[in-house]
């Protein structure tokens, strides 16, 4: 969800058939557009997971400066707002997340009892709350499931310990919030925000390196 803001109002508004076309060519499928006030338009966008989040902005916003010049050469303030959104709300991802040593009981035999204990939440992270960049303000959030090869699982408490480290650490050095983190023999979720200039492609295949590694 894209929010941009117009220094004016814009004289016509038959732009967006073609901004439709331009922002695709940058992998950014506009799926809809509303104008919430005179000087606010938002966008519901789709990308792939190699987009940077903050493409999105350069996309919409340098494109659509480009149909408008001629009757607005100026047309919109430097900030934003974009927000990462989908069918299922953050709440629920991260209560998901939790649950998943209880769901996955009966499902995966003899899960160590040292399993409890690499299931952490951070009670300092809130991923509903917005963070700002120079220009705008976002909360860019994701929920990512690794899976080991053919499901076989690894119920060796001490090898998943190292796992935990390991993506504490990293979420640390790599300014993440790091909200949840769910281990078990054979898969791994976890949930974090990251910054718009990160592609969610990027991030995960960092931590699912390390994790190999």
């Amino acid at each position: 969800s894209v929010t941009l803001f117009w220094n004016s109002p814009p004289l016509f508004d038959d732009w967006l058939p073609a901004l439709r076309k331009a922002t695709a060519q940058d992998g950014v499928r506009i799926l809809r557009h509303r104008v919430v006030r005179d000087d606010c338009s938002q966008f519901l966008v789709s990308t792939r997971p190699a987009t940077k989040p903050s493409t999105i902005i350069w996309s919409i916003k340098g494109r659509l400066q480009n149909l408008v010049r001629a009757e607005r050469p100026h047309a919109f303030h430097r900030n934003y707002n974009l927000l990462s959104v989908g069918s299922t709300k953050l709440e629920r991802a991260e209560a998901y997340v939790a649950m998943q040593l209880r769901q996955h009981s009966n499902d995966i035999e003899q899960i160590p009892a040292e399993f409890h204990d690499l299931q952490f939440a951070n009670p300092e992270v809130d991923l509903s709350l917005p963070r700002f960049s120079s220009h705008g303000r976002f909360s860019c959030n994701l929920h990512i499931v690794f899976i080991r090869a053919g499901r076989e699982p690894d119920s060796r408490p001490a090898a998943w310990l190292a796992v935990w480290n390991m993506i504490r650490k990293a979420s640390t050095e790599k300014q993440h919030l790091l909200s949840r983190l769910g281990i078990l023999p054979d898969h791994v979720h976890m949930t974090l925000g990251i910054h718009p200039d990160e592609s969610p492609e990027t991030v995960a295949l960092s931590y699912m390196n390390n994790i190999a590694f």
